[in-house]
């Protein structure tokens, strides 16, 4: 089981302390299927699962298979602080139709990574799903460690991570294991990253404000994947030239240039995320897609020159603060 693309954390809708909104959990999850989400995933933090009754987990499971109804996948969390719980859930899950379950490191009681690694070890073959782990320090005080990922990637039913700790170099690690795995996928949590996420190898964001605006987040996925496409088709063909690549946050066109030395930009209008602001950056990218009418274009890029990029930055005066994710330069001698 793979997943490449947007999945959202979905919220848990309640019409009362201990009572599920079923109308509303329809109209959310229609709202995200029609957005072009790549999967949901119920029961996870976003999902306040901790603070919820095992009655109102089950009925949520319920719903929500039978309203998603196979459009896409449903992945399932299961983490509890009882090993038999979590079981228990997975199979309850697993018997409604879902597709995965997800489980993070026990909580409260803090457990060191060789007792992790035993937890898994033992829980993971009672588990009658396909199941991704997820690293999420920030509440469970305990990390999964790129190591003891290692020693667990020979269990087959796991088929991936989800990452949530926000640090890249983290990531980074964790996705060189996919050499390894490489039926594995792997997700980030923090939507604000989701461009670096995606330059290190990940597979996708598990990204809350998808349950608000899922489609520009799709955009914002499928943008960075086509970059890669052309990237890799020019590399494959040859007619990639030297050229130095960066992201850059806040500088277009801050590039410095000496004297009487020339660059070409290309830059993506379909690769902008959000720094912070998600909506800022759609507004941005309609806007730098305008301005590049009547430009030499190339592909989904335009070509810019010289004075160009003083033009560019006088027709998106409200850039600052927005990611282009991708901009390559070549010296043009």
């Amino acid at each position: 089981m793979q997943i490449q693309g947007i999945v959202p954390p979905l919220i848990t809708p309640l019409s009362a302390r201990d009572a599920l909104d079923v109308e509303g959990l329809d109209r959310l999850l229609d709202h995200v299927i029609k957005g072009g989400v790549s999967a949901v995933f119920i029961l996870g933090t976003t999902g306040e699962a901790p603070s919820l009754s095992y009655r109102l987990r089950r009925e949520m499971i319920t719903q929500t298979v039978r309203i998603v109804s196979g459009r896409i996948p449903v992945l399932v969390g299961v983490t509890d602080t009882a090993f038999v719980e979590s079981v228990d859930l997975a199979q309850y899950a697993a018997d409604c139709g879902a597709d995965a379950a997800v489980l993070t490191t026990p909580y409260y009681f803090p457990a060191g990574q060789t007792e992790l690694t035993a937890y898994i070890q033992n829980i993971a073959p009672l588990i009658p799903l396909p199941l991704m782990l997820y690293n999420m320090p920030g509440l469970t005080k305990v990390w999964f460690d790129n190591e003891t990922l290692r020693t667990l990637s020979v269990i087959d039913s796991i088929v991936g991570v989800k990452d949530s700790s926000g640090d890249m170099q983290y990531f980074a690690e964790l996705c060189k294991l996919k050499t390894e795995r490489p039926d594995w996928t792997v997700l980030l949590g923090q939507e604000a990253l989701l461009a670096d996420a995606h330059a290190l190898g990940g597979d996708g964001g598990v990204s809350g404000g998808a349950n608000v605006a899922p489609q520009m987040f799709v955009d914002c996925h499928r943008g960075l994947s086509l970059v890669t496409t052309r990237l890799s088709w020019q590399l494959a063909s040859g007619s990639m030239r030297s050229r130095r690549f960066m992201t850059l946050a806040n500088t277009l066109p801050g590039t410095s240039r000496r004297p009487n030395q020339r660059f070409r930009f290309w830059a993506s209008a379909a690769t902008c995320l959000p720094i912070p602001s998600i909506a800022s950056c759609h507004r941005n990218a309609s806007r730098l897609q305008r301005s590049c009418e009547g430009l030499k274009s190339y592909d989904r890029s335009s070509l810019f020159h010289g004075d160009r990029l003083d033009r560019l930055d006088r027709l998106l005066p409200g850039h600052h603060g927005t990611r282009f994710v991708l901009l390559e330069t070549e010296q043009v001698r």
